[in-house]
């Protein structure tokens, strides 16, 4: 009896190794920015399940969140244009959202103010705070600061929500799927699905030096890693104002692929449809003063492509590149990669 049990335990072990043998582990880096979380978010729609209705509902106050984020950091770069609002009363507009943001929990402050309030006093500081957004984002200062080309983080996100603003001040909303795409939340940190009979667990690691290193040492069995590069930082620059973001990304690569030889590499250059709308305001040159072909998005995206390739020609690892829009409803690019 203790021998048929200890044979059974020993099938079971051998069982268990094999499964994890069949799980292939992948890792998701970039840097701050780039699109990690809204990859995470697309496997999830692409191989696992669509959102339900309560997750969506659950996205609502994000959605309010990002609004106020995203016209206060327009706010930021109205300053720092060294322009001025062109409605003077702007500034008091201005004024009551970084009171709201201020609050130590933002998103239960914007719950409270959500139009299932019944007092007079909640259905008004509810009105007043969309208001107060409109108010901001039509002025003409910032209008044409936006029209030219002028940047913040995440712009997409702000046009996004902006341009659906009245359905999202609407008693009732409930985040579409896109809606819950474009929201900026707390990071996804794992992602499970089956592909081709392989089961895949897909991991959202943190960039900042402090977790650097911790991952190298814990994911030493990864059999892929999927790096995201934002096309559209091109023209931006990190905190060091010599430092452009979309180099800096090469460099973060560049010591990736060296701290974690012979992986294979698939690298997403996301946000090309902001790419390409930025080209007509921001010439590529401008940033890669070796670039001597034209303006235009293909020849670019081939040109950063081949910046990538030539790292890994050079480590000799397998890579493979891929322009995408992460917050299409097309992800048909994300699963290239995998396959």
């Amino acid at each position: 009896m203790a021998a048929m049990h200890s044979q059974m335990l020993d099938r079971e072990i051998r069982a268990d190794e094999e499964r994890k043998k069949e799980v292939i582990k992948m890792l998701v880096l970039g840097s701050p920015g780039s699109g990690k979380t809204t990859i995470m978010k697309q496997l999830k729609v692409r191989f696992h399940e669509a959102y339900t209705e309560h997750e969506l509902n659950c996205k609502r106050d994000y959605v309010y969140g990002n609004c106020v984020a995203n016209v206060l950091d327009l706010c930021d770069a109205l300053r720092k244009a060294e322009e001025r609002f062109a409605k003077p009363t702007n500034y008091a507009h201005e004024q009551r959202l970084r009171q709201l943001m201020a609050q130590q929990d933002t998103n239960n402050l914007l719950e409270s103010i959500s139009t299932d309030s019944t007092t007079s006093t909640d259905i008004r500081l509810y009105l007043s705070t969309f208001i107060s957004l409109r108010s901001i984002w039509n002025d003409e200062t910032v209008k044409r600061l936006r029209e030219h080309g002028t940047t913040i983080d995440e712009m997409d996100r702000a046009e996004y929500f902006m341009a659906k603003l009245d359905m999202i001040a609407l008693s009732g909303y409930i985040p579409t799927p896109q809606d819950a795409l474009r929201i900026r939340e707390s990071h996804l940190l794992e992602q499970r699905f089956t592909l081709n009979s392989h089961d895949f667990r897909v991991f959202n690691v943190e960039q900042n030096e402090r977790c650097r290193r911790k991952w190298i040492h814990v994911f030493d069995d990864v059999k892929a890693i999927i790096y995201v590069v934002a096309l559209s930082e091109y023209d931006q620059t990190h905190t060091n104002p010599a430092m452009n973001r979309l180099i800096r990304s090469l460099t973060l690569f560049r010591r990736i692929c060296r701290r974690l030889p012979n992986i294979p590499m698939i690298v997403l250059m996301n946000k090309n449809d902001i790419f390409e709308r930025k080209l007509r305001y921001h010439p590529f040159n401008q940033a890669f003063d070796d670039y001597e072909g034209p303006n235009n998005a293909k020849e670019c995206v081939n040109f950063i492509a081949n910046k990538f390739e030539d790292i890994q020609t050079s480590l000799k690892q397998p890579i493979f590149t891929h322009s995408i829009c992460a917050v299409s409803n097309n992800a048909e690019k994300l699963s290239m990669g995998i396959d």
